[in-house]
C-alpha cells in the first residue's frame, strides 16, 4: 500500500470521541479527539502535563496517588514511589 502523508488523512471520518495517552519516563499526557482536533486534558491541578509518578500512601492499605502528590512526597515515601519505571517494561528478572 502506498504512504499518505498526515496531511492528507481524511481525520473527519471520525465521528466519536478518541482518548489518547502518552507514557513518557518523565511526565504523561492525556487527549481527546474530537471534532477534527486534538485537545490535551489538563490534570486535576490544571497542568497539561502529569508527572509519571504513582505511590502507594505509607500507613495505608492499597489507597495510592499519582502525579504530583506522589512526586511530592518521594523523599519521604521512597520505598512505595514508583518511576522511571517505562525502561524495565519487557525485561526478565
Amino acid at each position: 500500500s502506498e504512504y499518505s502523508h498526515p496531511s492528507s488523512w481524511k481525520l473527519n471520518i471520525i465521528d466519536s470521541p478518541v482518548v489518547g495517552m502518552s507514557l513518557g519516563r518523565s511526565n504523561s499526557v492525556v487527549s481527546i479527539f474530537k471534532n477534527g482536533r486534538v485537545e490535551i486534558i489538563p490534570n486535576e491541578d490544571g497542568n497539561r502535563i502529569t508527572p509519571s509518578y504513582v505511590a502507594l500512601l505509607d500507613g495505608t492499605e492499597g489507597k495510592w496517588v499519582a502525579g504530583e502528590v506522589a512526586r511530592g512526597q518521594v523523599m519521604r515515601n521512597s520505598e512505595r514511589t514508583f518511576f522511571d519505571i517505562q525502561r524495565l517494561i519487557g525485561r526478565r528478572f
